[in-house]
């Protein structure tokens, strides 16, 4: 069992609103966070949805991460039909050690929501999840739905909007 515990990696998926109010402070934290799970969790597998410059921000600690921690690895989750110019794909490239797309998407329907996926295949959600955080338009937001099916399906969330608040 303890030799078990020790080979076990955990999978993170890392979800965040693209605007944050105090961005020095998340920066702190995302720093220290993503250093404990590494250490304390044995997390090897880092899962992004979008290239937003908050995900991109914890892409960066875990790039730098790397020297210490060679093992792990950031995943970009690309949707089935997402069309990347050349200098997208190679900002991914440089800035992720792989781009997948889940095997689900070819057999769900194509608006088959991929941060369901993410979070169905990662063992804790990293989030930056404010309730009342305030979206363009009216739309929803589609990290609360994400936060909403992690509770559902009882994966171990770390809220960094409320670790801020602390």
């Amino acid at each position: 069992m303890y030799l078990e515990k020790l080979m076990k990696t955990t999978t993170v998926a890392i979800l965040m609103h693209q605007r944050i109010d105090n961005y020095r402070l998340f920066e702190k934290k995302v720093s220290k966070e993503l250093s404990r799970l590494i250490e304390e969790e044995n997390a090897e597998t880092f899962l992004f949805s979008a290239p937003s410059y908050t995900e991109y921000y914890c892409a960066q600690v875990l790039k730098n991460l790397k020297r210490y921690y060679p093992l792990i690895k950031c995943v970009y989750v690309k949707k089935i039909h997402e069309d990347l110019s050349e200098s997208d794909e190679k900002f991914l490239f440089y800035n992720f050690d792989e781009i997948c797309i889940p095997e689900i998407f070819k057999s769900k329907s194509l608006y088959y929501n991929r941060y369901r996926i993410m979070v169905e295949k990662c063992d804790i959600l990293v989030t930056y999840y404010e309730i009342n955080h305030m979206l363009l338009k009216g739309k929803l937001s589609t990290i609360k739905s994400a936060v909403e099916y992690a509770l559902k399906e009882n994966k171990r969330i770390i809220n960094l909007a409320d670790e801020l608040k602390k």
